[in-house]
């Protein structure tokens, strides 16, 4: 098309010809586009042409929400005050700052995290927040959300006749204006337009911005803008240099960093994938600060699960222990438990304490999840992704590292919504797990699939013992798959010339994860290394007591005192601790020793009391066991549920594990408060 300014307009002659816009529109729009577009040192600044042409083009309507469902649209916005406060603290310091300059008192802020975890949510939200705050000093204010994706994805057949600067930069501004306007014309139909009767001509974010100030006649104004699905200028465009990426990020924060004395820019970044970004910020001058958005809580203190389903018609079947199953199946991600809400709505799920009704519900809501992630190539990944749940393994490297060796990276597996980050650990929702699947019989996923099968027995929620000695027992044998598959170093053995190469192992820290507290009496206490077994894995009742002489030929019958085999004994009752197992380190035989104390006494004045009970009857529990066996050294774990406050001053090699400890795992942390004490 020639760049006569009046060819330019052909189509907006077009549109009169056919009527679809009367003669008054026409002649305004063409004076102002032209007056700005073709010569902008007569417009002095002026930005009215710009938006003419968008109301002609683009039919402005009514406002439009972009949630990729309507249905948790409207459920309580919780879990989420740590990223509001660490994005309005953020803001304030920049308005603090706002007549500086320098790049690096301008941060863009990062929210990156797995599909679903409620990244589009909290850009919709946060405007709220800062505007709470932010209100005293500058109440003018307009909330823009625009996206990557979501009906608007980059395109990048229309970048062949533009800069990729100008690009970027028109893609920027003409999302910004169209969510603004709130323009009822498909969005690609308007940037086409756009193209064709300018294909030379770029759009400044200055420019967009500047429109929307004249527009709300402000001599002041700020923008609160959240930019949604950053990460499809690198899937879309095919762009291994993140060059468009790099271009985007430049772009706002050189205009955060302006000093404008007309706009204050606060932009929130959200996508899927972090590593790319976080490597185009630490290469430039700009400062970036990422946005942790956690699983949502499900525990006793802050139950943030409880409150959506409690917001919903179904707060009734809260009550039920084949809901709180359910429930344990999506954790707390924000779309899961939407999906599953939305499932039980969609087939009238009855109010009755069924666990075979929730688990035909569970394969519904899991052909539901279908449609909207599809893991057909990551499929195989499932078993060894429960596996590092379930252990709470730490990956050294979320942008390197893969679940399998040479397989694909758990940020890849992020980014395609399979898994997310529980602190350092690896969340996977159970509800994506096929229990037929033939990779999930062996072991490890028999005892677990035994174990959730297990809470429709009578009685389960009081039986806090039995739940802890299982869940060790398990936690155990799933490192034991995690060493088969190659993940980790193994414990060489001893004979150089032995055909068994390695042998499994796990130290106590990586059993009960860095986050349990561990006496420091002995030195090198936390790196005893467990070795792992598969051989008759399961958790034995004991009908008397232990310890006692009378079990010695009994252990020795069956190889439980050589670690040999990997088994959990349930003592009797009235013994002084509840579950144990042996196992041989390099320098000894060891006895772990669990005490399960569903709730402890503290007193906040003597928080060290919580130990007073468990330290008496194990001190006169050790003089037996040594003469049980002298070789045996032994070391005390208590679980808990609580978040207790324990002394650890304790002469002896002490454990504990309490409801702040990773050590209960993504999938069954949120089932902790259900526990009670038996009668």
């Amino acid at each position: 098309m020639s760049d006569s300014p009046t060819k330019r307009l052909q189509t907006l002659r077009d549109l009169l010809d056919k009527k679809l816009i009367d003669q008054s529109q026409f002649d305004d729009a063409q004076k102002k586009i032209l007056n700005e577009l073709t010569n902008p040192s007569q417009s002095r600044g002026q930005t009215h042409g710009l938006l003419e042409w968008l109301k002609v083009f683009g039919k402005p309507g009514p406002k439009k929400q972009n949630y990729m469902s309507t249905y948790g649209a409207n459920f309580p916005f919780v879990g989420r005050d740590t990223a509001l406060d660490a994005i309005s603290d953020a803001t304030v310091r920049r308005w603090k700052n706002r007549h500086s300059t320098d790049q690096k008192s301008h941060p863009i802020l990062v929210a990156a995290g797995a599909p679903g975890i409620g990244k589009t949510r909290l850009l919709r939200e946060f405007p709220k927040r800062i505007s709470s705050t932010m209100d005293s000093v500058c109440p003018d204010h307009v909330d823009l959300h625009i996206s990557f994706g979501n009906g608007t994805s980059f395109e990048v057949e229309f970048s062949n006749t533009i800069q990729p600067q100008d690009l970027i930069s028109t893609a920027l501004s003409m999302r910004i204006l169209y969510s603004y306007l709130s323009l009822s014309v498909d969005y690609f139909v308007l940037l086409s337009d756009w193209r064709r009767q300018f294909p030379n001509m770029a759009i400044p974010l200055s420019t967009a911005l500047e429109c929307i100030r004249q527009e709300e006649k402000k001599k002041f104004i700020a923008v609160y803008l959240g930019v949604d699905e950053f990460q499809k200028l690198l899937t879309e465009s095919k762009d291994p240099k993140k060059q468009l990426l790099k271009i985007l990020t430049h772009i706002v924060g050189t205009f955060q960093a302006s000093a404008s004395p007309t706009i204050f820019l606060v932009t929130v970044f959200a996508g899927t994938i972090y590593s790319p970004l976080m490597e185009i910020f630490a290469a430039s001058s700009f400062k970036h600060e990422r946005i942790n958005l956690p699983l949502l809580s499900n525990t006793t203190k802050k139950n943030d699960v409880r409150t959506i389903v409690w917001s919903t018609k179904f707060k009734d079947y809260l009550h039920l222990d084949s809901f709180k199953y359910a429930l344990m199946f999506v954790g707390g991600w924000p779309r899961l438990i939407e999906i599953l809400l939305d499932t039980m709505d969609m087939e009238g799920t009855p109010m009755v304490n069924s666990f075979e009704v929730f688990r035909d519900l569970l394969v519904s809501t899991r052909k539901e999840i279908k449609k909207y992630y599809s893991f057909d190539s990551c499929v195989h990944m499932v078993p060894h992704l429960v596996a590092w749940s379930v252990t709470c393994k730490i990956p050294d490297n979320w942008q390197l590292d893969s679940p399998i060796p040479n397989g694909t990276t758990f940020e890849e597996l992020e980014h395609i919504g399979m898994i997310t980050h529980l602190g350092s650990h690896v969340a996977f929702p159970l509800i994506y797990v096929d229990w037929c699947s033939h990779s999930l019989k062996k072991t490890p996923f028999i005892l677990l699939f035994e174990l959730l099968h297990s809470f429709e027995e009578e009685n389960f929620w009081q039986n806090w013992e039995k739940f802890c000695a299982r869940l060790l027992l398990i936690k155990l044998v799933m490192f034991t798959h995690l060493y088969n598959i190659g993940v980790h170093p193994r414990l060489p053995t001893p004979d150089p010339n032995s055909v068994v190469k390695s042998t499994p192992n796990v130290t106590l820290s990586e059993l009960f994860t860095p986050s349990s507290r561990y006496t420091k009496e002995e030195k090198g206490f936390q790196t005893k290394k467990i070795v792992l077994n598969y051989q008759d894995s399961r958790v034995i009742k004991l009908d008397h007591k232990f310890p006692s002489g009378d079990y010695r030929t009994y252990f020795n019958q069956k190889g439980c005192l050589d670690g040999s085999v990997t088994r959990v004994y349930l003592n009797a009752q009235s013994a002084p601790f509840d579950f144990f197992l042996f196992f041989e380190d390099a320098d000894n035989r060891t006895l772990i020793a669990g005490q399960a104390k569903l709730k402890m006494d503290v007193t906040t004045t003597q928080p060290s009391n919580v130990t007073d009970d468990v330290a008496e009857e194990w001190f006169k529990s050790i003089e037996s066991i040594k003469a049980f066996d002298p070789s045996i050294s032994p070391i005390l774990c208590i679980f808990t549920n609580d978040d207790a406050e324990v002394d650890m001053d304790l002469t002896i090699n002490t454990i504990v594990v309490d409801a702040k400890s990773r050590y209960y795992s993504p999938i069954f942390r949120n089932i902790l408060q259900y526990f009670t004490k038996s009668d």
